[in-house]
């Protein structure tokens, strides 16, 4: 009878591990990170998610390697080894798959799970070392370290979460204002494509000391873009901006509004194309009727507004242009 309650507890125990490894592959693979990036602080937890799941994903495969070995100390220094194997192998394989579920293939993820496997192993290796090991020894001193540099990117990380809180108290206070670029902490927010370059100038500023120099590179559709917006626009009247043109040509500038609240799911965009003449222009948008379309689309839904794009269609040389004061009025 005892044996056999021992049996049922071991399958019991695979079971329990086998389930939680399910998991976290669901969550890695299905998470799209593209429906919260209108808040900074989520977005940033679960940028950084890949660390702590493939942390929580090495133990779970330490203790399956070591399935009737209830103790750390007991385990031998192979399992580690295989231990890693695994989880490099999985970490590959996901970031590989990823593009099949709405996601895409990132360096920097591949980086983040790996670094997750070898904090759980490093970790528990030294406390295997330490409860086995009497003194001081070449694996001690490695553990030690280790731990210390854990230690250390973990604080990071934390770090970066307390300054993706401030920075969501910043733009929640400075709302209906949208970008005023009175600082280097509103550039994280804004991102842009190949060739294009973007930075903070004192020139042409409307609102505020600060506007936002671009100069597009020739590219099919060089600007940039904003995320982590409010997402709610329907209670404002006007969507406006502030645009110096510092040439002597007119071009011809692409606002892009992306939505992302469809019931289909595939979210929604419409694009303004406003005139840009030489000097400052301060250009106005009525959001009722920009929701006004083809009759046979339904009106744009200004509830999920999820990123802004500037850009220039297809330039043939480069432009440059000061961006400031966008705002909901």
């Amino acid at each position: 009878m005892h044996q056999q309650l021992k049996q049922n507890l071991k399958r019991a125990y695979k079971i329990f591990y086998l389930l939680g490894s399910l998991i976290l592959v669901a969550s890695l693979l299905f998470i799209n990170l593209s429906k919260i990036q209108r808040d900074p602080l989520l977005y940033q937890i679960l940028s950084d998610s890949h660390y702590f799941m493939f942390l929580l994903l090495g133990f779970l495969i330490l203790k399956l390697v070591n399935l009737n070995r209830y103790s750390v100390n007991q385990w031998p220094d192979h399992s580690f080894a295989i231990s890693i194997g695994i989880g490099l192998v999985i970490s590959f394989v996901f970031e590989v798959i990823q593009p099949f579920f709405h996601r895409a293939f990132e360096i920097a993820d591949v980086l983040m799970n790996v670094w997750g496997i070898l904090s759980i192993n490093g970790i528990l290796y030294f406390w295997n070392i330490k409860t086995n090991h009497s003194g001081f020894s070449i694996k001690k001193i490695l553990g030690y370290g280790l731990t210390v540099v854990i230690l250390f990117f973990t604080l990071d990380i934390f770090y970066g979460w307390g300054y993706a809180v401030i920075n969501k108290i910043r733009w929640q206070n400075q709302f209906p204002q949208l970008a005023s670029f009175e600082g280097n902490w509103e550039l994280k927010r804004w991102v842009t494509n190949p060739e294009t370059i973007y930075e903070i100038s004192s020139q042409h500023a409307t609102h505020g000391n600060c506007s936002l120099k671009v100069r597009t590179g020739i590219f099919n559709y060089p600007g940039v873009m904003f995320d982590y917006l409010p997402a709610d626009w329907r209670y404002h009247q006007y969507f406006a901006f502030s645009i110096f043109n510092p040439a002597d040509q007119v071009f011809r500038l692409h606002v892009r509004l992306d939505n992302d609240s469809m019931n289909d799911g595939k979210g929604d965009r419409i694009y303004l194309t406003p005139e840009i003449q030489p000097g400052l222009n301060e250009i106005k948008f009525e959001l009722n009727k920009i929701q006004l379309r083809k009759a046979e689309k339904p009106p744009f839904d200004l509830k999920g507004i999820s990123r802004i794009v500037f850009f220039i269609s297809r330039p043939r040389e480069h432009f440059e242009f000061y961006l400031d004061n966008v705002r909901l009025e």
